[in-house]
């Protein structure tokens, strides 16, 4: 192997982003004695969010890196659900059906703001401005209005995947 193969394998954490993150760190020939059955070629040493190690050609990298996803809105609104020190911002209410949460009146700023600053706005997120995009995910049905005052409902799909995904980093 090339150069130092005990390179810190460290990740740049900035949250549970829910997209692959991907970081070069070396790059390096395989030979078949130290890779079992990988032929010799050059690749690329990279590691994704979960801290897994892949390999891959440098046109992949770009490519993923490129069209990565974004963060998402109910997965960010999912994690401060489940944050028992935001509750004073956001909370789950008994719904007909489960998965409805209420922003408080006094403190939706607040969420609106730390939602700006996951993003990495430059300039301050209002409620105004997130009520938008959260009227978008009613539209693509992952999030559901209900007939309160700054209440939300994740449809049952949404909410499957967020416990799942949310399981999986415990």
């Amino acid at each position: 192997m090339e150069g130092n193969s005990d390179l810190p394998l460290t990740v740049k954490d900035n949250g549970p982003i829910h997209r692959l993150s991907l970081y070069v760190l070396h790059t390096y020939n395989f030979t078949t004695e130290h890779h079992h059955s990988w032929s010799s070629q050059k690749g690329i040493f990279i590691i994704n969010y979960d801290g897994i190690l892949l390999t891959a050609p440098l046109y992949l990298i770009i490519v993923t890196v490129v069209t990565g996803r974004k963060v998402c809105l109910f997965h960010f609104l999912f994690e401060m659900l489940e944050n028992l020190g935001m509750a004073h911002c956001v909370s789950w209410v008994p719904v007909a059906a489960d998965g409805g949460f209420r922003f408080s009146s006094r403190n939706k700023e607040q969420v609106a703001a730390l939602w700006g600053q996951r993003k990495g706005n430059r300039r301050p997120m209002t409620y105004q401005k997130m009520s938008r995009a959260l009227r978008n995910h009613t539209q693509s049905g992952e999030i559901f209005k209900v007939k309160k005052k700054l209440t939300y409902q994740f449809s049952r799909p949404t909410l499957s995947a967020l416990r799942k995904c949310h399981q999986g980093k415990l």
